[in-house]
């Protein structure tokens, strides 16, 4: 499962730039998983009503598009990111250190982050020091 939704990143990300019109539908146990390339790096996943947008950044064509449950940004350059287009697709219900985010935001070691219902720790590794994910249950979801 986990390779499948791998592969199904890679796709999208590795689509044809100025693709929108070349949604690829993969049919799944859960529906169908619709996945746009948009421009460069940029894309839409849509699974059911859940959006995920991956590098949203200029001159990907985002305007009118409906607001993503997750945006994620692969990497630190303006080909993959740009603070306009993530807060234009944003649902702003995310939340760091129980503060909705508004806008962009430089997050620090140990920063708690709340996406939908997912607390997240943010962590930072110094050169050659390795992070740990941990996951922890929450009380009364």
């Amino acid at each position: 499962m986990k390779l499948a939704a791998a592969l199904l990143i890679a796709a999208a990300v590795t689509a044809p730039a100025f693709a929108a019109d070349q949604t690829q539908i993969f049919n799944t146990q859960a529906g169908a998983v619709r996945i746009t390339p948009i421009y460069h790096a940029t894309a839409r996943i849509q699974a059911g009503r859940d959006i995920i947008y991956i590098d949203p950044a200029k001159p990907a064509k985002i305007e009118g598009m409906t607001a993503g449950d997750l945006i994620l940004v692969t990497d630190i350059h303006g080909d993959h990111m740009d603070a306009a287009d993530i807060t234009a697709l944003s649902k702003n219900g995310t939340q760091v250190n129980g503060t909705p985010v508004r806008g962009s935001l430089r997050l620090r070691d140990g920063d708690q982050l709340l996406i939908g219902t997912v607390p997240l720790t943010y962590r930072t590794s110094a050169t050659g020091v390795s992070t740990e994910t941990r996951v922890r249950a929450i009380s009364g979801s």
